[in-house]
């Protein structure tokens, strides 16, 4: 960004502090000796010409000045001519300063005005020599004027000028007509012009007017206006350009604004604080440009200070600040655009690289990441209240670390991601691309890509990248975790979230601490509840673990509210959500509530289809409905049409209200609650208290108003019963429990139903 080898102004404002006082400096600290006879001002009664004459004028009786001439005669006009004249002026303590010489000069004794010509010479304390073929003196009013084109020189500094006036009192010089000086640098020459020059020797001011400009050792300062104030040593103290300003640093590196001030060290003759403004009131900026390898760096403001300081023999900058509707962009540093109230800079050693950048004050930096980058290109905006940069040499940005208020917003063809916190997000880098973020305070992150929409809420989160792209992301302290796939709302919440990541794409999430997750339809909600979860969103697949995970379903079966409830504990859950189908292994427990009847599967293995609402239940599965249960090798609950199909090897037992118990074995079992019929199928067997039946097929009917007191058991297709002594055989048989009596029926075809 700043770099300030090139901040060598100091160079050419000495150039100022040397060049202009000796341009516009006139009081001298030197006079001739006066040897010459003396003589009074001419008049009528003395001779009409002078060899060696001496002219005097005093005010207040104290000498003011001294004209000398080798010879000297008065004119037709009352004007004395003089030949090798030159003039002298003595202040209040009688010490001669300010010397004009020349070959011939017209003295107006009455105007009291003196006119040089030929060979014009004006002298000044510091040794500096003004020629010109024409210079005026108003010794009335103490005024020297040059009308026309002037030269001085001192040592190898010489410059022109195009008209001077000089007020004796109050010791100001006035040059007009593009003023010129040219001085001798180690590093080439320096240059000063202007339209007009203005030099206040009591206030050691210089005031450059009109197309104003300083330039040397490859550094140009040029404004309407420059000023200089100087010490009595005509060293450089500080230096204003105003009106359109800008200071040139070398090549490709440039400050401008409607001011710039520019402080110095005088006794170190070194740069100690540079200040670029816009006008008070104006809409116009300061800003500072840079042309590097890499592209270029831009910061405009109100107001940007650089605080330079003295390394070896090199001023080299500090640091630097901007204020006020600050704005700043880097190609180097791939920042697009940043803006903020407030901007501070430090430099690391040496001056060349940005070693650290604050901003503050509505904080916003885009960045963008070229086609390189993988995933294509990465738009990545922030915005905080306060936004640290640190860099590494080589201005590789390194660290950047913002404060309340954040929101870090990533956008590419792939995907968008926008992260916000409330206290803070720390942004590390890797050769220029992401490596990891640190999120604080409850921190939010939206993720928006072609598979759907996930959001992650936390007090803390981290995100980690590997190549620029994300390969892992953490939360923890009490997560939150939203989706929204297909039109499918999910959320859950955990302690601890981690979502991993394959070439940027989303591969697992695992949750870890307290798992629930919600999963909601348009007539059906699933709740899952585990210590531990992992999900593939590429397969669709939820596994849940550890802590007896629960699944607990809800589905309405008439779209008005009413509806079934289930619940499902097992040592791992697992629920598919491409095909809705549930699978839970290990200690299987199922609770369904039906219209406040309760029914409890227990197995092995089970499962579900949450489209169909048939859940299957194996590896010794157990189905038990208040007094009642029944065994199977595989056991299918259909939770809409509330029925039961059980397999192989069934084993029924209930007791009803009255108390009597019966026994039911085996091969096929349906259960249908509406209708209120078991039937049993393949070997059955039915005992109870009073009786034992043997049967192909057996139906029991369930009173409509008691589900669970059998009213009815019918049994077909040769029936064996055993009532006490009593043994029967036929192709039918009804048993009626509250009778206890059987009915034997002959005609089998006509007892089917």
């Amino acid at each position: 960004m700043l770099r300030t080898k090139s901040f060598r102004v100091a160079l050419v404002i000495l150039l100022v502090g040397g060049a202009i006082a000796i341009a516009v400096n006139y009081i001298s600290r030197w006079s001739p000796p006066s040897k010459e006879k003396r003589a009074d001002l001419l008049t009528p009664q003395q001779s009409r010409s002078l060899t060696n004459a001496v002219y005097q004028e005093r005010k207040s009786g104290r000498l003011t000045f001294e004209v000398r001439a080798d010879w000297s005669s008065e004119t037709a006009k009352n004007e004395i001519s003089l030949r090798n004249v030159s003039l002298t002026r003595f202040d209040e303590q009688g010490k001669p300063s300010n010397l004009v010489s020349g070959k011939e000069a017209l003295y107006d004794q009455e105007g009291k005005q003196i006119r040089f010509s030929r060979d014009v010479r004006l002298k000044l304390a510091d040794g500096t020599d003004v020629y010109s073929d024409n210079i005026n003196a108003d010794l009335k009013s103490e005024v020297v004027n040059i009308s026309e084109t002037f030269r001085f020189q001192r040592g190898d500094a010489s410059g022109s000028g195009q008209a001077l006036e000089y007020r004796i009192e109050p010791k100001v010089v006035d040059i007009t007509g593009q003023f010129q000086l040219s001085l001798p640098l180690n590093e080439g020459t320096a240059e000063i012009r202007a339209s007009k020059a203005l030099h206040d020797l009591n206030t050691h001011l210089v005031d450059l007017i009109g197309a104003a400009s300083i330039e040397g050792a490859g550094n140009r300062l040029s404004a309407d206006h420059i000023r200089v104030e100087m010490t009595e040593q005509n060293k450089v103290r500080q230096l204003k350009g105003s009106g359109h300003g800008r200071l040139e640093l070398g090549r490709g590196r440039a400050f401008s604004g409607e001011d710039i001030d520019m402080s110095f060290d005088p006794a170190a003759s070194s740069l100690t604080r540079l200040e670029v403004a816009a006008a008070a009131g104006s809409p116009g900026k300061a800003v500072y440009q840079e042309q590097t390898t890499g592209g270029e760096n831009y910061l405009e403001a109100a107001r940007i200070v650089a605080v330079p300081q003295k390394e070896d023999k090199d001023t080299v900058l500090k640091d630097f600040r901007a204020d006020g509707s600050v704005m700043f962009r880097s190609q180097p540093l791939q920042i697009k655009e940043s803006r903020a109230q407030h901007l501070l800079g430090f430099m690391a050693p040496g001056g060349e690289d940005l070693e650290k950048v604050h901003l503050e004050g509505a904080v916003s930096v885009v960045r963008q990441f070229d086609g390189k980058s993988p995933g294509g290109a990465i738009v990545e905006r922030l915005t905080s209240e306060e936004l640290d940069l640190r860099f590494k040499p080589g201005q590789a940005l390194d660290q950047a670390t913002a404060r309340r208020n954040v929101e870090l917003r990533q956008t590419s063809a792939s995907i968008d991601r926008d992260l916000t916190a409330r206290d803070s997000v720390e942004v590390f880098y890797r050769e220029g691309q992401l490596d990891r973020i640190e999120s604080r305070g409850n921190s939010k992150l939206i993720e928006s890509d072609r598979d759907g929409r996930r959001v992650v809420s936390a007090p803390s989160m981290d995100a980690f990248y590997t190549g620029g792209r994300v390969n892992r992301v953490t939360a923890s302290h009490g997560v939150s975790l939203t989706t929204e796939e297909k039109g499918i709302k999910r959320t859950s919440t955990s302690q601890t979230a981690e979502a991993l990541y394959t070439a940027g794409q989303l591969t697992e999430v695992i949750q870890r601490g307290d798992v629930r997750i919600r999963d909601e339809q348009e007539k059906a909600r699933l709740e899952l509840r585990a210590a531990a979860s992992r999900y593939d969103p590429k397969a669709g697949v939820l596994a849940l673990s550890g802590g007896n995970p629960t699944l607990r379903y809800w589905n309405s079966t008439d779209g008005a509210g009413a509806g079934q409830e289930t619940e499902t504990t097992a040592r791992e859950i697992r629920l598919f959500r491409e095909t809705d189908q549930i699978r839970a292994e290990g200690s299987v427990r199922t609770v369904l509530n039906q219209n406040g009847d309760l029914i409890v599967a227990e197995s092995g293995r089970m499962e579900g289809d949450r489209k169909s609402g048939v859940a299957v239940y194996s590896d010794s599965p157990r189905i038990t409905q208040k007094a009642g249960w029944v065994t199977g090798r595989v056991v299918r609950y259909n939770s809409q049409d509330q029925s039961v199909q059980v397999d192989e090897d069934v084993v029924s037992d209930m007791t009803d209200q009255q108390g009597k118990k019966y026994r039911v074995t085996s091969q096929h079992l349906v259960y249908d609650r509406q209708s209120g019929r078991a039937r049993y199928e393949g070997q059955v067997e039915v005992t109870s208290t009073d009786m034992n039946l043997k049967a192909p097929f057996v139906d029991l009917i369930f009173n409509e108003e008691k589900r669970n007191q059998v009213s009815e058991v019918q049994a077909w297709g040769g029936v064996e019963v055993v009532q006490g002594e009593r043994k029967a055989k036929g192709p039918r048989a009804v048993y009626f429990p509250d009778t206890q009596k059987v009915v034997m029926l002959m005609v089998e075809e006509a007892a089917k139903k």
